[in-house]
């Protein structure tokens, strides 16, 4: 199964305009049925705040579908498409509304992650799509996540003066979210957050279905990655505090998902957001680096933790 990476950032913070080329690309006035199999049906297409990942099916040819993804938009079903992509932001979620304020206040202005509203012209959206979406700006790989095609080259467009790390806390729908915001300056800043997600992915499994017998549960973790920032916010009524059992596990566990399940993207992500090629000795060499304190003071803000620390301390003495 054919993969297809493009580095896609944010337009005037925004994913409106990655969005809908993501729309647009392949599509016609008038689309017959041998088009509509071939380059509409079984494509899932997914825009993030940093890239678009097109995911085929099996007998797609990745390379014709990547010479169809340089051809010209048509611009006459911007309007209709625009429209689509209102409609879905009808059922704005929580994690959407989440994201948009956490923006707001980071960057500290309007900060949209998909507003339908009119923010780009004609001209915009053809510049963004031609800049963008280039032989040198694509990875293609396959679902042995090995390359298939690449000649990318990488073009540093983070922020200057990237922002400190900040800690601050958001209200949505009544509830407190605690967040925590990492300016994203070197690939090992990816893997760490990285780890984290699937850590808390785990720790929430293992505390609700199998401590607390609960089938079903929220999630109150949630990751964002701007095109410089990690970005973390947890529901601030939840007590993460595994302990060093649980941490190696987790780390034993994460290493066989690099090694061998989908955590071998992260490599082809590393490319495309740092530009830098790496081997599993090198990724491996820095998770095992990664300390349980380490872990431990990312997800607490610094008063709370220097005191559950000292709690903890006092009470195993």
């Amino acid at each position: 199964m054919p993969y297809i990476y493009i580095k896609t950032p944010l337009y005037k913070n925004s994913k409106f305009v990655p969005h809908l080329v993501e729309h647009l690309i392949n599509l016609k006035t008038e689309i017959s049925p041998s088009h509509y199999f071939s380059f509409l049906k079984d494509a899932e297409m997914t825009v993030t705040a940093t890239y678009t990942l097109i995911d085929l099916p099996k007998e797609q040819d990745a390379m014709i579908y990547l010479e169809k993804l340089l051809e010209p938009l048509c611009t006459d079903l911007i309007p209709s498409e625009t429209k689509a992509i209102c409609e879905e932001n009808t059922r704005n979620n929580y994690t959407q509304k989440l994201f948009e304020k956490i923006g707001k206040q980071l960057y500290e202005k309007d900060f949209r992650t998909n507003s339908c509203l009119p923010k780009a012209s004609k001209k915009e959206i053809l510049e963004y799509h031609q800049k963008y979406y280039t032989k040198d700006n694509i990875i293609v790989y396959d679902d042995e996540y090995r390359i298939i095609y690449s000649q990318y080259q990488f073009v540093d467009e983070r922020q200057k003066g990237v922002l400190p790390r900040k800690r601050f806390q958001v209200k949505v729908r009544g509830y407190t979210n605690f967040v925590s915001s990492e300016p994203r300056t070197h690939w090992q800043q990816y893997y760490f957050f990285f780890f984290v997600q699937e850590l808390l992915d785990a720790y929430f499994g293992y505390t609700y279905r199998f401590q607390k017998k609960r089938y079903y549960y929220d999630i109150e973790a949630f990751f964002f990655m701007t095109e410089d920032h990690n970005i973390f916010a947890l529901a601030d009524d939840f007590d993460v505090w595994f302990d060093e059992d649980f941490f190696l596990e987790s780390k034993k566990h994460f290493k066989n998902i690099l090694l061998y399940s989908y955590g071998r993207k992260g490599k082809i992500l590393t490319q495309l957001l740092f530009g830098i090629e790496l081997t599993d000795e090198q990724i491996i060499t820095y998770l095992d680096s990664i300390s349980l304190e380490d872990v431990r003071f990312f997800l607490w803000k610094k008063e709370d933790y220097m005191e559950k620390r000292s709690f903890l301390s006092t009470k195993n003495q």
